[in-house]
């Protein structure tokens, strides 16, 4: 089981597979009141007690682990290996670079033909 610590409007990402675009579920930290906590699971909202546990299919579970100090809370997920969890803010990381990744392979890509057309015009003549 994974436990990531979260703040109110925090989220944790399980993907479907390792396809940064599949995502299942998102689990957001909605709010805190004494010993319930309220989460949200792709906008269905859950109020739970510490280590109720939520099933989010038949092979991964959700449970809030541990309440912090102030507004923190420690969230478990339990899910198969080829589903990731991420962190929000760490998955947009990855997407972003991934993203800018991606741009510049298409910009060595089309400079290397850019190249090869110059390169075969000069034998041409």
């Amino acid at each position: 089981m994974l436990i990531v610590s979260r703040r109110p409007e925090e989220s944790i990402l399980v993907l479907k597979n390792k396809r940064l675009k599949d995502i299942l579920w998102k689990i957001t930290f909605v709010k805190r009141d004494d010993h319930r906590i309220t989460l949200a699971i792709n906008d269905n909202l859950h109020t739970v007690d510490v280590s109720e546990v939520i099933e989010l299919n038949d092979d991964a579970i959700t449970m809030v682990s541990s309440i912090g100090i102030g507004n923190q809370i420690k969230i478990g997920v339990d899910a198969p290996y080829i589903m990731p969890v991420y962190r929000e803010e760490l998955y947009e990381r990855i997407l972003k670079s991934t993203k800018l990744a991606e741009k510049q392979r298409k910009k060595q890509r089309k400079e290397r033909r850019k190249k090869r057309k110059r390169c075969r015009s000069k034998n041409h003549r």
